[in-house]
């Protein structure tokens, strides 16, 4: 559909995640939303984010960790990571990484940051990392890349050790801290979904591994899945549920609040204050 000839910028009904440009587009949850944000006023936290496929369990993430971005409280990337099936620690250490040498170069005032040998060193890791992944014959490291199977067996480049890793996560999230951001970053891991991405083993392997890097100083984690991730994580991972300090429910917005969710899209999207829905609002009842 042509959505411009009915007065509108782009699809007002796209179903994508919000963002950091449409956060004014979220709509509902305000309890979930005002308890995690006071959960979000100390550091160091992991919450565990859950809800069925396509309930908004993304966007709920984005919208609190933008929110708190904008005090500068935390440093957090544009994009959540997105952890591929059969990930490593190691693989999933390296994506982080990338993606925080990635979005510190894209800070307006960045000099004096890129400029230190922290990040020098950790962006030629990251750099070496890229190019040992493109020589395996991935396409694209830790942003939705996927690894080749032969005979049943997941394969995956050979990684720098988990240690080394931690060290430069350590590094980066200190010069994050020495440019404003006091409670270090904030990250958002997706695609947590046991059984439909990630097996039950696979997973309690990677929680087990992951533990001891979500305590470091000034990291702090957003884990998002399916409906069943914070059961499991409680009864296969002991480790990892000892230290969780927060677990929320996302489920799909009541009926009563379509007609203000729809009245969002039509003021954001609008090219004037006369656009209109091409469809009746009854339609979506």
């Amino acid at each position: 559909m042509e959505w411009q000839t009915f007065g509108f910028k782009d699809d007002p009904l796209k179903t994508s995640p919000i963002i950091q440009s449409t956060l004014a587009l979220f709509t509902g949850h305000a309890e979930e939303v005002r308890v995690c944000l006071n959960v979000l006023k100390s550091s160091n936290f992991r919450i565990v984010i859950e809800g069925a496929r396509g309930v908004g369990t993304t966007s709920f993430g984005n919208f609190l960790r933008f929110n708190v971005e904008t005090k500068k409280d935390y440093f957090t990337p544009s994009a959540e990571i997105k952890v591929e099936q059969s990930w490593r620690c190691e693989t999933l250490l390296a994506a982080i990484i990338s993606n925080l040498v990635r979005e510190i170069e894209l800070l307006p005032v960045n000099e004096k940051m890129v400029a230190d040998k922290r990040f020098q060193s950790a962006k030629a890791l990251s750099s070496h990392l890229a190019e040992t992944y493109r020589s395996f014959g991935v396409d694209a490291f830790g942003f939705g890349a996927s690894y080749g199977k032969q005979a049943g067996i997941v394969t995956q480049p050979m990684l720098v050790p988990s240690t080394t890793l931690g060290n430069h996560f350590e590094d980066l999230i200190a010069l994050v801290r020495e440019a404003g951001y006091k409670k270090g970053v904030l990250l958002q891991l997706n695609n947590l979904d046991i059984g439909e991405i990630h097996s039950q083993e696979d997973m309690k392997y990677l929680f087990n591994a992951l533990r001891d890097y979500t305590q470091i100083d000034g990291s702090n984690w957003l884990f998002v899945g399916d409906l069943g991730l914070r059961k499991f994580i409680a009864q296969q991972v002991d480790r990892m549920d000892d230290i969780i300090s927060y677990e929320v429910r996302i489920d799909p917005l009541p009926i009563s609040s379509l007609s203000e969710m729809l009245d969002k899209r039509v003021r954001f999207y609008g090219e004037s204050e006369k656009a209109e829905l091409p469809i009746d609002k009854e339609v979506f009842y």
